[in-house]
């Protein structure tokens, strides 16, 4: 695992802030700190910033806070799926895959899903049904070739 740098976190905040087009004073404010302390995060004069700070600015942005520290590249913010947003339906077809439901969580061998996985899994699960998954099989098989 990559280690932690405060310039990192600065580096990738000030990217982050910019790529969705907003000032350091309007996006401290947005997320209730005070300006000059978010410059010197941005500028890794401050090594330690506190957590809930550092949460604020990663959901403003939508990115994850390993994205923001540099321990990760993907800046995708994954959300975990609870329990009781999959309808009983797909918890029945989830089941009978093999997939572990309990009360407050969805896994296989431990791992949780992300909602964008529990998405892909559902749009495949809707390609089987309307028997498009035969045009997608011939369409990778294809691909392949």
């Amino acid at each position: 695992m990559k280690k932690y740098d405060a310039s990192d976190l600065g580096v990738r905040i000030r990217e982050e802030r910019e790529r969705v087009g907003l000032g350091l004073n309007d996006f401290a404010r947005q997320i209730g700190l005070s300006p000059s302390y978010l410059s010197e995060v941005e500028r890794g004069q401050r090594p330690q910033p506190s957590f809930i700070a550092m949460r604020a600015v990663a959901e403003r942005l939508n990115v994850s806070l390993d994205y923001l520290a540099g321990l990760v590249e993907s800046r995708r913010y994954a959300k975990l799926v609870h329990v009781g947003e999959i309808s009983p339906e797909y918890k029945q077809v989830l089941q009978e895959l093999g997939v572990g439901i309990g009360p407050d969580s969805v896994d296989i061998d431990g791992s949780g899903f992300t909602t964008e996985q529990i998405h892909a899994i559902l749009t495949f699960i809707r390609l089987v049904k309307s028997n498009q998954h035969k045009i997608l099989a011939q369409s990778l098989a294809q691909s392949k070739d």
